[in-house]
């Protein structure tokens, strides 16, 4: 679909993210043209498909009823993409109107794409007749695609596009402009049952509005992205995001600076780990794909992570000697425990002031006759976030990591960031990873949060863990 109008033989688009964007960079791709790019999916973890208005030699060039040029679907190596070396997707699924966005399944074998219902023979019918948007489904195959099937739910009456399917291949979210709606375009979804697609349902007024939304994009996590053109927004179509709570769509957000601009931000795909990822936007004059990467904090001023000492060994230096006397010491740790003897070992429950209490105890009473010594004792507490994980693993197991920041001053939004030592990295207050190679690794932690006074904090330590 292409230019910039409600539905007809366009459509429009939207993107993601999930942390604070200050930390990420966006950079156009390489192949931006004069022609409009946008939509991009990942393919296989080494292509980037995406919808263009470009030339081809395969199909004839023709335009709608607005004078822009259909799309089709382009594919580019991601290793090659500074060279642009752009190509067809696919000649199997290539017609002379709108072919894309696209979706597939988990392991690529069934591809969903945006096309016009209708392939005239001539051309120029395209301006007599109505050629809404619709969804296909197509098989893969070892040289390419077959057996496209229209989606049950297509409709001359209206446009269904944009499709986006759930990593477990149930759910499929689609933009449309089918009667009921909240406004022009909302967003709808329908669950696989069985053999069969259940009847769209919209997703409701925590996702649409009475302006219009395009080009869901349904992350692994379950949170979904979409495009809004709502008010309130930066301009133009804006991203947005929400996440389900209690299998309840919660409230969307617009994401913040760089994605959103004044322009048209749209066409969003995000890799699992939130890290990276490719949007469409205008903002540059035509549409074009933008890379977006997630910066890390530095991991360089970390602290070796501290435990406070916890046990010890307490004596009296004049203990008494003559065992003949019904008398003996007794401690208490001011900890709500005691322990008889003149030396004791004794761990206290965890850090801070304890009052140590010596008591003299006649044996035959029980009763104290005397104290005989009192001390003050101050375990020290460090103030840095915890990491909780094995000090030795073996190789390819996988270990849980996780932090704690209740040793911190009160802290507001607080993020995780994890460098494991061996080139990876992760984010989230709880992770599972698995080494490769024996060694000793360093597992750094990185606590990025706001305090009270809303200033932004970073805490930072080290752990060493061995694996055999």
């Amino acid at each position: 679909m292409k230019g910039r109008k409600k539905y007809g033989l366009i459509l429009w688009l939207l993107i993601s993210n999930f942390l604070s964007a200050q930390s990420f960079k966006v950079d156009p791709m390489p192949f931006s043209s004069k022609y409009n790019e946008y939509a991009p999916v990942v393919f296989k973890g080494k292509q980037l498909i995406f919808c263009s208005d470009r030339k081809n030699e395969l199909v004839k060039v023709i335009t709608d009823t607005t004078g822009k040029y259909m799309t089709d679907l382009y594919v580019v190596n991601l290793t090659d993409s500074l060279k642009k070396k752009i190509s067809l997707f696919s000649k199997d699924i290539t017609t002379p109107f709108n072919e894309g966005p696209v979706t597939f399944n988990a392991d690529f074998s069934v591809i969903y794409f945006t096309r016009n219902l209708h392939l005239f023979t001539k051309p120029k019918d395209i301006e007599k007749k109505q050629n809404n948007l619709g969804i296909f489904s197509a098989q893969a195959t070892d040289t390419g695609w077959t057996n496209v099937q229209p989606f049950p739910y297509n409709s001359d009456d209206y446009n269904i596009a944009h499709p986006s399917l759930s990593v477990d291949g149930k759910f499929l979210f689609f933009a449309s402009d089918m009667p009921g709606g909240y406004g022009g375009s909302d967003l709808y979804v329908c669950v696989w049952q069985g053999d069969r697609w259940s009847k769209p349902k919209n997703l409701g007024k925590k996702i649409n509005s009475l302006a219009n939304e395009f080009f869901p994009f349904i992350h692994p996590s379950g949170r979904l992205y979409f495009a809004s053109d709502r008010k309130g927004g930066y301009g133009g179509l804006d991203i947005y995001y929400a996440d389900k709570k209690n299998k309840n769509w919660q409230l969307a957000l617009p994401l913040d600076t760089p994605f959103n601009s004044a322009a048209d931000d749209f066409g969003v795909f995000v890799n699992k780990s939130f890290e990276e990822g490719y949007f469409s936007s205008n903002r540059g004059g035509n549409d074009d794909v933008f890379m977006f990467t997630f910066q890390y904090p530095s991991f360089d001023h970390c602290d070796s992570l501290q435990e406070p000492v916890l046990c010890y060994d307490l004596y009296e230096e004049h203990a008494l000697e003559n065992d003949s006397m019904p008398l003996e010491y007794e401690w208490d740790f001011g900890d709500g425990t005691k322990a008889r003897g003149g030396e004791v070992h004794h761990c206290f429950p965890s850090a801070g002031h304890y009052t140590v209490k010596l008591n003299v105890i006649n044996t035959v009473t029980n009763e104290v006759s005397y104290n005989d010594a009192t001390y003050d004792l101050d375990i020290e507490d460090f103030i840095q976030p915890k990491i909780h994980c094995p000090d030795t693993i073996s190789v390819s197991q996988e270990v849980k990591v996780s932090a704690t920041t209740e040793k911190l001053p009160p802290l507001k939004n607080i993020r995780y960031f994890w460098d494991f030592g061996d080139r990876q990295k992760g984010i989230g207050q709880q992770l599972s990873h698995s080494y490769l190679n024996t060694g000793k690794f360093i597992i750094r932690l990185v606590v990025i949060a706001k305090n009270t006074e809303n200033i932004t904090k970073q805490y930072g330590v080290f752990k060493e863990i061995n694996v055999k």
